[in-house]
């Protein structure tokens, strides 16, 4: 279980971005959303991703190592 801690806070991050970068969104008086931090939604996307692929390589190998 060692082995996915880092891959699990990886994906924990990951998921919490995209609501931290979402703080900071607001809504001008003449009606023009700004959203300064949308970057945080493709990269916690991506972050996912990288947290899923190492996840697997971990257990790959884990498997592998039997």
């Amino acid at each position: 279980m060692r082995r996915f801690v880092g891959p699990l806070i990886l994906a924990v991050v990951a998921i919490a971005l995209p609501f931290w970068g979402a703080q900071f969104t607001y809504v001008a008086k003449d009606g023009m959303l700004h959203e300064p931090y949308f970057f945080t939604v493709p990269l916690g996307e991506a972050m996912l991703l990288g947290a899923v692929i190492w996840g697997g390589v971990v257990a790959w190998r884990k498997w592998r190592g039997r």
